[in-house]
């Protein structure tokens, strides 16, 4: 069957601008493909010391990763909304040189933005709807087909994301009011596109470079997993609001899909929320510390850190060099 392709349409890129996609190549701006040498990664994370104001390769890698992750946010997007799975092979990506700035949240640059399209919502009747994309022309929806746009809040890149452009999953049917379009799996053609965008995001992309960055740096591929589903739930709990797309990544999708896993990797840290006393909302508490309380810019750990009751407590044993008692209880 033929590929049918089509590039990026300018609404299109103007909704992934909330999102760190960048229109215009930037100056100075960094080869993804050349981070995955581990000279100039190892070089980049010395840079990145003094953005983030920390001497600890670990904490430069964790902090990294979970800023580089607007990458998966970028992707998913794309597929959800669209159905189109953009070029994520790392010679085609450039992202924002730092800039000093301890809130440095780089934009990415694609040199190609043409895209490889799965079948349209439409072809199936009212299948895919839930997916957030109106049949036939493949534009994000919600509600009455009404989406709001809200920038999102980048105030604390280092921490857990903000809200942002929000939109719902579940919508009703368009000239029929009050009914409500629902599917739990997916069509086989569905899937296999679905696959086919979480392959050459995981695999052929962010896994080369999580194998690199702890290698470099020593950071547990645990912590840096975690900072990157995190993102992913935001968007999909949030943003998109789309919670068949959000179980297929974390509960269905197969090890092969993010690198070298018999399991999906990230499935561990996709758990329920819970009530915290002190700070009067639910939260999913995370399983590994992302370290980005010792950069500069962080005075307390983020409110989702499972080590932040420990350290109120007086019993966090975690010093920058230890190994996170977090991480060690998963392995």
């Amino acid at each position: 069957m033929k590929i049918k392709t089509s590039a990026l349409t300018e609404q299109e890129k103007n909704i992934l601008s909330q999102y760190r996609f960048s229109n215009q190549p930037m100056e100075g701006m960094i080869s993804a493909a050349s981070l995955l040498d581990p000279v100039r990664l190892e070089t980049f994370i010395g840079e990145l010391k003094t953005t983030f104001q920390t001497e600890f390769d670990k904490v430069v890698a964790s902090v990294f990763i979970k800023r580089y992750a607007f990458l998966a946010v970028i992707a998913l997007y794309s597929m959800s909304a669209w159905n189109k799975k953009l070029d994520l092979d790392p010679e085609n990506i450039f992202i924002e040189p730092p800039n000093g700035d301890a809130k440095w949240l780089p934009k990415f640059y694609f040199a190609s933005t043409e895209t490889e399209e799965g079948q349209s919502a439409g072809t199936s009747g009212n299948r895919g709807l839930e997916n957030g994309m109106q049949p036939e022309s493949g534009k994000p929806v919600t509600k009455l087909g009404l989406r709001t746009e809200t920038p999102v809040n980048n105030s604390e890149p280092g921490s857990e994301p903000q809200a942002g452009f929000r939109g719902v999953g579940l919508i009703e049917q368009q000239g029929n009011p009050g009914s409500v379009v629902r599917r739990k799996a997916f069509l086989p053609n569905e899937k296999v596109f679905r696959e086919e965008v979480l392959s050459g995001l995981f695999a052929g992309h962010i896994n080369p470079l999580v194998n690199r960055l702890a290698k470099v740096s020593g950071v547990s591929k645990l912590i840096l997993w975690e900072n990157i589903g995190v993102y992913i739930m935001w968007l999909y709990e949030t943003v998109l609001e789309n919670d068949r797309e959000l179980d297929f990544i974390f509960n269905e999708a197969g090890g092969e899909l993010f690198g070298s896993y018999h399991r999906n990797p990230m499935k561990k840290f996709y758990t329920g929320k819970t009530y915290v006393d002190d700070l009067d909302e639910m939260v999913r508490i995370r399983q590994t510390c992302c370290f980005s309380y010792l950069t500069g810019e962080k005075a307390a750990r983020c409110k989702t850190c499972p080590c932040r009751k420990l350290e109120m407590e007086g019993k966090c044993s975690n010093g920058p060099e230890n190994v996170c008692d977090a991480v060690r209880s998963l392995t």
